[in-house]
């Protein structure tokens, strides 16, 4: 079975699967012409940087290990290529995204798969059997846990990060057995941009889960994770440590009137286990247990807590990486964070939202960003018309605290304005087309309203 693997960073776990097995044939691509052959030559692979031939050329799969912002893309590319798709988690950066994906995997009959991964760990099967087979009675309360080193270098693994790179799994097992939430709290601590901890609170007609990821912990804690499920009638506990290669081992104790004892549970490499259900899938040996379908409660979840750890706005990750925001309503707001250097400018039919290159959000909402000083006459309103853009050199400087922008209980306040005349700057861009461009400089903070 030809497979093209396209990623070189998290790609490497699934290559490390792939290479173990000898019915494959693995073709990796990368954008780094020296980092994708070295990888590659890692895993015996053969490497490309032409990720055009994963959908012109005759592979069986193609097997997307690419950051967030381009998973839904790339899968309905491959969908539309008439090959089969493996999409690392999560699905989408958005609902939408990835209800569009589920659409169209359910109409063709090519398969999509999900890498929810943690559906094939041991240990999560033995809680999700007892919890449909009643083993331990009616499960009451249940705590995930999730903390991790940085294992893998180069990832971060901070406050926007987290959400969905290490709670979506968690918010699986939890829509599978409960469904969703009647209530959700999120508590969270950051020691860096890169390094924090969030705990999220579930509640449900009669159950409660805690869930609490981190990547606080040093380089020689590794990676462990686990769960506590009190039952009515016995607790079911699960202790594991992992590596970078995804192969955990630990233990399933169960407590009960009668005492303790320990479960035993087959030993599975979780990703193995997941791409054998692929591959067993794509010789129709089994049923697509993990097709996008399956996972679009989990998937809207972990992006409601991710709004709530990140701002009402949230950040369309998809979006910031193809550097465009698409408005398709009549106004909307830009989502603008720190350090912001953004501009605005008329012209074209679509807005842009652009920090130090990369694009941000845009929510659909009914009112149209406003950035004043203070006086309805000097503010700008962002409409499809308008671009947001890269600022420009020159300085005007603000009275006191300068304009504010409003968006979705957000004040943006910006110190500097560039590349403005010094009358009426935010009202002249707005209004002509031959004016200078306005822009909030780099001393652009955010605070909560």
């Amino acid at each position: 079975m030809k497979i093209a693997l396209l990623g070189t960073d998290f790609g490497q776990a699934h290559a490390a699967v792939y290479a173990a097995r000898d019915d494959v044939e693995v073709v990796m691509f990368g954008r780094n012409p020296a980092k994708t052959a070295h990888t590659a030559d890692t895993f015996g692979f053969v490497s490309s940087t032409d990720s055009n031939r994963a959908f012109e050329d005759d592979f069986d799969l193609v097997d997307i290990c690419l950051p967030l912002p381009l998973h839904a893309e790339y899968a309905l590319r491959a969908l539309d290529a008439d090959k089969h798709a493996l999409v690392e988690l999560p699905l989408a950066g958005s609902m939408e995204d990835a209800r569009r994906v589920a659409e169209v995997a359910g109409h063709g009959d090519k398969h999509m798969f999900v890498d929810m991964f943690e559906r094939f760990i041991p240990a999560n099967r033995a809680l999700s059997d007892a919890v449909h087979k009643g083993t331990y009675g009616r499960l009451e309360q249940l705590s995930l846990w999730n903390r991790t080193a940085h294992l893998w270098p180069g990832v971060s693994l901070g406050l926007k990060a987290l959400p969905l790179e290490a709670m979506h799994s968690d918010m699986d097992i939890v829509t599978r057995l409960f469904g969703m939430p009647e209530r959700v709290e999120v508590s969270t601590v950051a020691r860096d941009d890169d390094s924090a901890a969030i705990e999220a609170v579930l509640g449900f007609d009669g159950a409660l889960v805690r869930d609490s990821v981190s990547s606080l912990a040093p380089m020689a804690w590794g990676a462990r994770t686990g769960y506590t499920a009190t039952f009515s009638e016995g607790v079911l506990e699960s202790v594991s440590t992992m590596g970078y290669d995804g192969r955990p081992s630990g233990a399933v104790t169960v407590y009960t009137a009668d005492g303790g004892r320990e479960v035993e549970l087959e030993p599975a490499d979780q990703y193995a286990a997941m791409i054998d259900h692929v591959l067993a899938c794509l010789r129709d040996e089994a049923e697509n247990e993990i097709a996008p379908a399956s996972v679009l409660d989990a998937l809207q979840l972990t992006l409601d807590v991710d709004r709530r750890v990140n701002g009402s706005a949230g950040r369309v990750r998809h979006l910031a990486a193809q550097g465009r925001c698409r408005l398709p309503a009549r106004h909307a707001r830009c989502a603008i964070r720190p350090p912001a250097q953004v501009s605005c400018r008329e012209g074209g039919r679509a807005s842009r939202c652009a920090t130090r290159g990369a694009a941000w959000s845009v929510a659909r909402t009914q009112s149209p960003l406003r950035v004043s000083r203070g006086r309805p006459s000097s503010r700008l309103n962002v409409r499809p018309g308008m671009h947001l853009v890269q600022p420009l050199a020159r300085t005007y400087r603000a009275p006191m605290d300068g304009p504010r922008m409003r968006q979705d209980g957000v004040a943006v306040s910006a110190r500097r304005v560039q590349g403005c005349s010094r009358r009426s700057p935010w009202r002249r861009a707005a209004s002509s087309r031959s004016s200078p461009p306005c822009s909030l400089g780099s001393t652009a903070t955010a605070t909560a309203l």
